[in-house]
């Protein structure tokens, strides 16, 4: 073999090395760009929902209840609040464990998925306790969806290991209709709820309700 040969196949190699190593270090960067974005997706995913039902976290939900009030006031048109407790849950947790329990909050959150409109957003507010956003909605609308809401949670079955269960909740329903801190409402719709669960549980109550002497929680709305 002459020198030239030599010569020729020692620079195939070099070039055949080269690309190698170039298609290599490619993969390996766009296998590592392609975790780092998934990566970023799931801790953006993390910072805006609830990991246990898949709704709204309680950040998130503030964000869009602040573009709803930007949009009523231009617009005039209100919004309705609606808090949500599950029923006797430390009860459930006690008797049942706290599994049982989270399999109660995936179901009646899989009920707000399927029960809400498209331009509604329910979030997982603390705990058991969940917070409806529904928009340009009247009061009596915000009642109409939470009755809805209520009566689909009464008929549903859960099923934990061998055991099937049923629960209720309560809910209590305030409109943000004027200008002013949404906190205010957000704890009408509060006091709303604690009414019900004082009437005896699985009913709707509306801020306005005539029967809700609003003076006696001035405390809670401060």
């Amino acid at each position: 073999m002459d020198s030239s040969s030599v010569f020729t196949g020692i620079i195939l190699i070099l070039l055949l090395t080269i690309f190698l190593i170039s298609f290599l270090w490619y993969r390996g960067r766009s296998r590592s760009e392609h975790e780092l974005n998934e990566a970023y997706k799931k801790m953006e995913k993390l910072s805006k929902y609830d990991p246990l039902t898949q709704l709204c976290n309680k950040n998130s939900m503030m964000d869009r209840i602040e573009i709803e009030m930007i949009r009523m006031g231009r617009t005039w048109r209100p919004f309705c609040l609606v808090m949500i407790d599950v029923d006797n849950f430390r009860q459930i947790n006690d008797e049942f464990g706290r599994d049982c329990g989270d399999k109660i909050l995936e179901s009646l959150a899989l009920i707000l998925i399927k029960t809400l409109r498209k331009q509604d957003t329910a979030s997982r507010w603390d705990g058991e306790e969940f917070l409806l956003l529904l928009p340009e909605t009247s009061m009596d609308g915000g009642y109409i969806i939470a009755e809805k809401i209520r009566e689909s949670v009464e008929s549903t079955k859960v099923t934990y290991g061998d055991i099937t269960m049923d629960f209720t909740i309560t809910l209590g329903v305030d409109i943000y209709d004027r200008l002013g801190p949404v906190n205010f409402n957000i704890r009408k719709a509060a006091v709303a709820l604690f009414e019900g669960i004082q009437r005896g549980r699985n009913t709707v109550v509306r801020s306005n309700d005539p029967d809700l002497d609003l003076s006696k929680y001035s405390e809670s709305l401060q």
